[in-house]
């Protein structure tokens, strides 16, 4: 029976560690075949607690495991200096996390098996910048999208488009308040002016159809 420090090797891997009562039980590491690695803590022979993998693919995970899974918080960091630091889920990304991408564009926010889902927010280049709901790495219900060009709509989101109840302020102030579909301003929409002049018209296919005299 295999107690205290020791070492196996099996079809090109190899443990060396701490055993209990013949089970990979503490402190240990596993070197595979592939040339993956892990370091750190064993429970009846399955990652527990704290450790480090390293993958086949360069990157490298720190942080809490449950039976072989990432699971609690931990942070991931790729070669390319992608990182992604918050809560893991029977190894996938759920809950609370930040993920940095190699460009410096980066999502904070709920995660759901990997994806984008529920309230986070996005910055991305151009200080382009999105707060708001989002299922399945897409803008859907309400949020707060920032353009390149200063422009700022607030409203209804739907596949990652204007689409709903909206409102588009301009760089000069002017503010647009109607419905959009897919992207485009769509039925009636009013104009308000930074000096408090408003108009209104009927736009489809996002085009304005007609418009009324200022108001």
């Amino acid at each position: 029976m295999k107690n205290g420090k020791g070492k196996l090797v099996w079809n090109g891997g190899v443990y060396e560690g701490r055993w209990k009562d013949n089970e990979m039980s503490g402190q240990g590491k596993i070197v595979f075949e592939n040339g993956e690695v892990f370091e750190g803590n064993f429970v009846h022979h399955k990652a527990q607690g704290h450790g480090t993998f390293y993958f086949k693919d360069e990157s490298v995970y720190r942080g809490n495991w449950r039976h072989n899974k990432q699971n609690g918080h931990g942070v991931q960091e790729w070669p390319n200096n992608e990182h992604y630091t918050g809560n893991w889920v029977e190894g996938s990304k759920e809950g609370y996390g930040e993920l940095v991408y190699a460009d410096g564009s980066f999502y904070k926010g709920l995660f759901k098996e990997n994806e984008w889902h529920g309230e986070g927010e996005y910055e991305w280049s151009g200080n382009q910048h999105y707060k708001g709901h989002w299922e399945h790495n897409k803008k859907e219900g309400r949020g707060k999208l920032v353009f390149a060009s200063g422009e700022v709509y607030e409203g209804d989101f739907s596949n990652n488009k204007m689409h709903g109840q909206g409102k588009l302020t301009l760089k000069d102030g002017t503010v647009h308040e109607g419905l959009w579909e897919h992207g485009r301003k769509e039925g009636p929409f009013k104009e308000t002016t930074p000096d408090g002049q408003t108009k209104t018209g009927f736009w489809t296919f996002g085009k304005l159809l007609y418009e009324l005299k200022p108001q």
